[in-house]
This record gives C-alpha cells, sequence and structure tokens, in this order.
C-alpha cells in the first residue's frame, strides 16, 4: 500500500537486538504504528488491492494472537480475550 515492495527482513528481527520486553514492544508499536499511518491515509476509500492487503492484514495479526493465546494458556495465563 505504500508503492514499495516489502521487507521480508522485518519478520525476522535479530533476537541479540530484542533480548528485553520493552525493545520488543519498541518494535511492535513501531510497526503498529506504520500500518495505521498507511491505513489512516487510505481511510475514505481503498481499491480492490489495497482492501486485499488490508485483510491479509488482519487475518495474519488474528492468527498470531491465537498462537500466543495457546503459548499464554500453556503458560498458566489467562488471554485478556478470555477474561
Amino acid at each position: 500500500m505504500r508503492g514499495k515492495e516489502a521487507d521480508g527482513n522485518a519478520n525476522e528481527l535479530p533476537h541479540a537486538d530484542y533480548r528485553t520486553r520493552p525493545r520488543i514492544i519498541e518494535a511492535l508499536e513501531l510497526t503498529s504504528r506504520e500500518v495505521l499511518d498507511v491505513l489512516t491515509k487510505y481511510k475514505d476509500e481503498l481499491d480492490q488491492k489495497s482492501a486485499e492487503q488490508v485483510l491479509a492484514f488482519i487475518e495474519h495479526n488474528c492468527e498470531h494472537y491465537g498462537q500466543l493465546a495457546v503459548y499464554s494458556r500453556l503458560a498458566g495465563v489467562i488471554p485478556p480475550a478470555s477474561r
């Protein structure tokens, strides 16, 4: 949606650089902010391709949430949406 090829390197951040919770949250906030900026630009109307990208992004995030919910339950933590 930004008119650039996706950077696949952002999917695999180096573990050595993201060992602490604050660094991980910083990375999540940065990428979420980038997505929000792009989506805000198209808030009134999306073409077919952009709408499909937004849908894929939402589905992908839901899959990750599902994984995190399973990991949480295995660790004895109730996921926020189930509280």
